[in-house]
This record gives structure tokens, C-alpha cells and sequence, in this order.
């Protein structure tokens, strides 16, 4: 799996971050989320009113830490 990140993948993965809650996906950033979350940076939550949510992980967190995935190869 490719682990490196795009700049708006990075920028959006701070931005989730950062939240002190979970942060509401504008319906253009959905492929940025998707591609986040198969890399299991963030948990993304869909309300039944539509709104589509994302909250950072413990392996996103890493990767702001560190500037690469626990999971690649150094």
C-alpha cells in the first residue's frame, strides 16, 4: 500500500487533527477522506442527515508525529 501522502491529503489530515470534535467532510473533500481512511488515518461516521463526518486515529496522530505511516518500511 502506498503510505506517502498528497499535500491535501496532508492538509486535511491536520485539519481533522486539530478539531477538539469531529470535523464535518465537505462533499469535495470526500476522496481526499477516502483515501485517508484506507490508509487508516482518520475514521470517517455518516449521520442519517447526511452529514459526513471524520475523526483522526491513533495511526494519523503517528503520522503527524513522525511524517510517515507506523506501518512503512524506513
Amino acid at each position: 500500500m502506498k503510505y506517502a501522502l498528497s499535500e491535501q491529503q496532508a492538509a486535511m489530515l491536520r485539519e481533522i487533527a486539530a478539531a477538539s470534535e469531529t470535523v464535518v467532510l465537505p462533499p469535495k473533500a470526500i476522496h481526499t477522506a477516502a483515501a485517508l481512511e484506507k490508509r487508516g488515518l482518520i475514521k470517517r461516521k455518516w449521520r442519517s442527515s447526511g452529514l459526513r463526518l471524520a475523526v483522526v486515529t491513533a495511526d494519523g496522530r503517528y503520522y503527524l508525529k513522525h511524517g510517515k505511516h507506523p506501518l512503512s518500511i524506513s
